[in-house]
């Protein structure tokens, strides 16, 4: 696959994990053949859903690891994923990488990942994941950016950014109104991935009342 498309901006950010497109290449590989393809990513598609600026169709539609649950906790995940609908060609593929409530409790902190000490002593910021002050469907990262003075170290926080992982039925759902076929729930044994992938694939025509 091409190399990780740019995030959009948010007002409210966040250091999302490590991402998941070497993995995902290879399933898009498995559907569509291997060579070069167009591609977007999902955030980029629900924050310009009706961008002119480009409208050519793409081949694949993927998402980051955590992009399915920030998108459904803000309630905008539908939108997404029709948008993804429209811009994909006929017979093109859509990916989501999507926790599921069980394997939350299976996601842990990573190793701490060196930081660069910029101007003014200032080093981050560093994303902070809590997998566990949601409950069984929702976490949440803060950014935290640390700080040198003379006194030492101090940290300042940043904003809080929370998920809510969907669950089969309510991705099924989504996936089903949006119009896309050949649906599968891939696990982690199938992907090699931290998480459950869906895959569906675009028909050659736009579902009644939804956008062409």
């Amino acid at each position: 696959m091409s190399s990780t498309a740019p995030r959009a901006q948010s007002t409210e950010a966040v250091a999302l994990r490590v991402g998941s497109h070497t993995e995902l290449g290879a399933l898009a590989d498995a559907v569509l053949g291997a060579g070069r393809r167009h591609e977007l990513g999902l955030l980029d598609v629900a924050t310009a859903p009706d961008a002119a600026a480009d409208v050519t169709p793409v081949d694949v539609v993927w998402a980051g690891p955590d992009d399915v649950s920030r998108l459904h906790h803000g309630g905008e995940l539908a939108v997404a994923v029709r948008a993804a609908r429209t811009r994909l060609r006929a017979g093109g593929l859509l990916l989501l990488p999507a926790p599921e409530p069980a394997e939350l409790k299976s996601l842990h902190a990573v190793a701490p990942v060196a930081v660069q000490l910029g101007p003014g002593g200032v080093a981050g910021p560093v994303g902070v994941w809590d997998f566990t002050a949601g409950g069984v469907r929702s976490y949440s990262c803060q950014l935290l950016s640390l700080c040198r003075s003379a006194e030492g170290w101090m940290v300042a926080p940043g904003p809080i950014t929370w998920f809510e992982v969907p669950t089969e039925q309510e991705l099924r759902a989504l996936l089903a109104d949006a119009g896309y076929r050949g649906v599968q729930r891939l696990s982690m044994s199938e992907t090699g991935l931290s998480c459950t992938v869906w895959a569906a694939v675009a028909p050659s025509s736009t579902p009644a009342g939804h956008p062409s």
